[in-house]
Order: structure tokens, then C-alpha cells, then sequence
């Protein structure tokens, strides 16, 4: 694993410590986002997060960002996509594990490409983990869908239930960065078969309130009865988003017995120097959830 450094850093925390004065730039020299051109499936329910996303997409990303396939030709990386409930094209990368035994599904904040992504996630091809990651309707290589937020939970929920349904895979599991956390908290709600475990990282609480997201979208609010099958890491007092990563860790502590890993010396997932740590925390939680359902088989 490459460790990611302040270089590689993607500037989500400046955009979010001046989050409403950006939405209303964003407005102003974007356009507010228009209904009748998202998908027809799909409504605008989180103006703040897909007015950022455009923001993101048009000053942050790197237009030349691309994989380098030739580069892990023979190590197992290859292209993959996914068809949406709305007809749509979802693209990304599959990393395949050696002698894979399950997979992790990767969701990544949303400000992150999975081009500029992918080289620096925890190694979790070396448990035996096949590791999908995508690029969000309306960004990178998916850029000919719109972006909403309801779409992208969707989207996540369609592919993790083509994911369990894949032979050969007896572990299903799912790693929530930042706002990807809520996007996949709400995709696997009520799913058929639900996922053997989760990690989240730097995952807030909930969502600001001038973010103008329904309240149902909360993390505290969808809390299961259970949750001993998650672990939660966060920081004290992380720069991008104060407690609030923090205060998720130990309300789902309290109510449905996650595992909570938060530390003072912690900061925001990938602008943290301790990142190896808690990237090895995560590794370390799913190989536990694994051997312990080996033993009581």
C-alpha cells in the first residue's frame, strides 16, 4: 500500500469549513442544479452535496486523471462497469486478490475520483478481497449521467446486490470514506442479503443542515438494531468535519455495539499522516469477521 501524502490530499476540507458560502458561488457560477434534466427516476434531495459535486468536478479533479492499466496489467487490475436502474453506465476498476475469498466495495467521498483513488486504498487484496471501486454517476468515467445523491445510493445498492449474487464469494463487504459512508449506509438498508461487515471512515453523523438533505438520509437516524459487525474510525476532533465523525462512532457504539476506533492524534481520512493505521484497522476488522465465521463453520 502507497501511503497517501498531503501532495495526493484532495482539498475536501476547505470546500466543507466554508461550506455555505461555496454553495451559494457554486449557484451562482453553475446554475442551480435543473430537475427536469436528472434522470426521471431520480429528484434533487441534497442541494449542498450535488452543488459541491459540481464544484468539485469543474475546479478540483484532474481531467487527465487516468488508471495506469499497463502499470498492474499482470497484478490483477482491470476495467469494470455496471448498468444503472435509470439505464445508465457506472465505471471503475475491479483490483483482484490472488486466491480471492470475498470482496470489499469501496465508496469514496465525493471528492475523489477513483483514478486518482485506487493506488492508495488499504490492502485488502492481501486477505484474500477482490476490491471494487467506482467512479460516482456524473463524475470521471461516469460523466454521462447526472449527478443526485438519491442516484448514487441506488446506484451502490443495484451493484451490491449483483456483487452477493457473483459465485465465489463468500464474504461481502463495504468501506465508507467520508460522504461515502452515508451513501452506502442508505444503499444496503433492507438489502436481501446484507453485508458481513463495514468499516466507515471520517463518516459524519449527519449531514449539515444547509446541506438541504431529508433528515432520513442521517446515519444516526437508519441506525439497525445491530451493528457489531461495523467498525467506526474517526478523529477527536477531525478539521473537515469538528465531532461530527466522532459523535456517529458513539452513538452507533451506544445503540447497536459498533466497534469505534477514535483517536485525538487522528485527522480527516486522507489528510491524515497516521493514515497506514487506520487503514490497517480496517484490513484487520474484516480478517476478524472472516476467521470467525470460518471457526464456526
Amino acid at each position: 500500500m502507497i501511503m497517501a501524502s498531503d501532495s495526493r490530499t484532495p482539498p475536501e476540507g476547505n470546500i466543507h469549513r466554508s461550506g455555505v458560502f461555496l454553495m451559494f458561488i457554486g449557484i451562482v457560477c453553475l446554475g442551480m442544479p435543473n430537475a427536469a434534466s436528472a434522470e426521471p427516476q431520480f429528484q434533487y434531495s441534497c442541494l449542498f452535496e450535488e452543488t459541491l459535486a459540481e464544484l468539485y468536478k469543474k475546479a478540483i479533479f484532474d481531467p487527465n486523471a487516468t488508471v495506469n492499466w499497463r502499470a498492474h496489467e499482470q497484478n490483477g487490475l482491470s476495467k469494470d462497469s455496471f448498468t444503472t436502474e435509470d439505464g445508465g453506465m457506472i465505471h471503475g476498476l475491479v483490483w483482484r486478490a490472488p486466491n480471492p475469498q470475498g470482496y470489499v466495495i469501496v465508496v469514496q467521498g465525493t471528492s475523489m475520483l477513483a483514478a486518482e483513488l485506487y493506488n492508495d486504498l488499504p490492502d485488502f487484496r492481501s486477505i484474500g478481497l477482490d476490491v471494487y471501486l467506482y467512479d460516482y454517476r456524473g463524475y470521471g468515467a461516469s460523466n454521462k449521467l447526472t449527478t443526485t445523491l438519491e442516484g448514487m445510493i441506488s446506484d451502490y445498492r443495484k451493484r451490491i446486490s449483483e456483487l452477493n449474487e457473483l459465485p465465489g464469494y463468500s464474504f461481502h463487504f463495504g468501506y465508507g470514506i467520508s460522504m461515502g459512508g452515508i451513501v452506502i449506509l442508505n444503499a444496503v438498508l433492507d438489502l436481501a442479503e446484507p453485508l458481513h461487515g463495514l468499516v466507515f471512515d471520517s463518516v459524519p453523523h449527519a449531514i449539515p443542515w444547509y446541506a438541504f438533505c431529508p433528515n432520513r438520509l442521517n446515519p444516526v437516524r437508519i441506525l439497525p438494531e445491530k451493528c457489531t459487525i461495523w467498525l467506526i474510525i474517526a478523529a477527536e476532533r477531525d478539521r473537515v468535519i469538528g465531532r461530527r465523525a466522532a459523535k456517529f462512532a458513539k452513538r452507533a457504539t451506544a445503540s447497536c455495539g459498533a466497534e469505534q476506533q477514535i483517536k485525538r492524534k487522528y485527522g480527516h481520512v486522507y489528510m491524515d499522516r497516521n493514515f497506514d493505521e487506520r487503514a490497517n484497522a480496517a484490513v484487520q476488522h474484516f480478517a476478524s469477521l472472516m476467521a470467525q465465521a470460518t471457526i464456526e463453520d
